[in-house]
């Protein structure tokens, strides 16, 4: 219920196009992530992940779980990470 994207490993698949345009599915691969795919956990590009909206915001908008990037970035992302890459995802400490 936190919304927040787990941690762990996950297998991209493939791509499809949806609410913010093409966006890649996600399988997780461990127990913290395993039910990525049937909470719709993906790759997509979005306008709140732009650097100028995160410099207005002074955050990242919320995505709900998915990997939101600006949509810039993403089309790169598109082709160095989806059809069976290991996507691994943590958290930066500011210790």
């Amino acid at each position: 219920g936190s919304e927040a994207t787990s941690r762990g490993a996950f297998l991209t698949c493939e791509w499809y196009n949806g609410k913010y345009g093409t966006s890649i599915r996600l399988l997780g691969l461990d127990q913290d992530n395993s039910l990525a795919r049937e909470r719709a956990i993906v790759m997509h590009p979005a306008w709140y992940a732009a650097p100028d909206m995160i410099a207005k915001q002074g955050k990242l908008g919320r995505s709900e779980g998915c990997f939101a990037m600006a949509p810039t970035d993403f089309n790169e992302a598109l082709w160095h990470l989806s059809g069976g890459r290991l996507l691994f995802a943590d958290r930066i400490s500011e210790a």
